[in-house]
């Protein structure tokens, strides 16, 4: 009998290309399962429409449902034996409970249970959050069989909430887009990079701001800015950068395909990454820059410390001085050659494709053997 898992989470429409670090995460881990055999009965989450009028409220009430009871019908008639349902989770705010009465109800109905924590602010949400959601989060972990989390700093919390055996699972780089060697990188320029989401809560006035420091401190720097985001905030940006004798040496790229990114990342220096987002988990962007040798300069959100490895490159508040002077400290101590090569090495060992599909396949094999052994004897 093929194992099968039914997989449910956040998903781009059929055909359309994924946005997000949840959609492309999620699609990931289902071409690996597929690609290594496993039978996959993937379930869609709900998509919330974006407005938020009464009627859209309604609307998204009603959406919220139907994917239940499409979940509950496929768990319902779907077979129990050397299955486990995979939940792709988020757990903030309200989707915790949704996320909840899935886990009740596959544990009613039966099957064994993963719950994969894929975002980041696991310890914001239960220090800030209701006694209701604090006693909701544990029970949910509780009623799960394994534990996935995208990164180890979601540890102590779970080992607090419940017993369950974790496996970090955290998002890789693909290896079609991993360079084949080392990029060296221009000696003459220090090339400066923000990749990701144009959002205001990823501090991009920071990044510019930064940027500015250097320029006055007499450093020959560049500063690049690649993403979308919404046009509103991308103007008040280019305000601030055209406000500034430096202006010609910032550059808007706007968002990029992810075969163009390479050429664009080869000879960059530095990623500063001053994300507030407290949903930030594990950002593809931070490794997708760190396997080209790109040395981020990060906030202590989400995953971003483990990932990194080198507290000396994170910032424990949102200060351009700081950043400006991390950088600066980095330059005069000729540290960037090595420190750019240890962040490639790290990403081509650690966060690659090839090994997160062996160690994710080794783990499901594991789970199937550990929770139907017993009953195939």
């Amino acid at each position: 009998m093929i194992n099968r898992i039914y997989f449910y989470g956040t998903l781009c429409e059929i055909d359309n290309i994924p946005v997000g670090g949840g959609e492309v995460g999620n699609q990931r881990t289902i071409n690996i399962l597929k690609k290594n055999g496993f039978d996959l009965i993937v379930i869609r989450k709900y998509k919330l429409l974006k407005k938020h009028t009464t009627v859209y409220r309604i609307l998204s009430s009603f959406s919220v449902l139907k994917n239940y009871i499409y979940y509950f019908y496929i768990l319902l008639t779907g077979r129990r034996k050397n299955s486990i349902v995979h939940i792709s989770a988020f757990y903030d705010g309200i989707m915790l409970y949704q996320e909840f009465i899935l886990v009740l109800t596959a544990k009613i109905l039966g099957y064994r249970i993963v719950y994969e924590m894929r975002g980041g602010g696991a310890d914001f949400f239960y220090k800030n959050y209701s006694i209701i959601y604090k006693s909701i989060l544990k029970r949910t972990l509780q009623l799960s069989d394994y534990i996935f989390s995208q990164g180890k700093e979601n540890y102590p919390l779970i080992q607090k909430l419940c017993d369950h055996p974790i496996y970090y699972y955290a998002n890789f780089v693909e290896t079609n887009f991993l360079p084949s060697k080392y990029p060296e990188k221009p000696s003459n320029i220090l090339n400066i990079l923000y990749f990701g989401r144009i959002f205001p809560e990823k501090n991009i006035e920071t990044v510019i701001q930064s940027f500015i420091l250097l320029k006055q401190g007499g450093y020959n720097v560049t500063l690049s800015l690649i993403g979308y985001g919404p046009q509103e905030y991308i103007t008040k940006l280019k305000k601030i950068a055209k406000q500034d004798k430096y202006t010609n040496d910032i550059h808007f790229l706007g968002p990029c395909t992810h075969d163009k990114l390479p050429s664009l990342l080869l000879d960059k220096h530095f990623f500063i990454f001053p994300s507030e987002e407290r949903r930030e988990g594990h950002s593809n962007a931070l490794t997708e820059t760190m396997c080209y040798g790109i040395i981020p300069i990060a906030s202590k959100a989400g995953f971003n410390r483990s990932i990194i490895n080198n507290d000396s490159l994170i910032i424990e508040k949102i200060d351009a001085n700081i950043i400006a002077q991390k950088i600066k400290y980095i330059i005069d101590n000729k540290l960037i050659k090595n420190l750019s090569y240890q962040m490639y090495e790290r990403v081509c060992h650690l966060y690659n494709e090839k090994e997160a599909e062996k160690q994710l396949v080794k783990e499901y094999n594991k789970l199937f053997r550990l929770f139907f052994r017993k009953n195939d004897q």
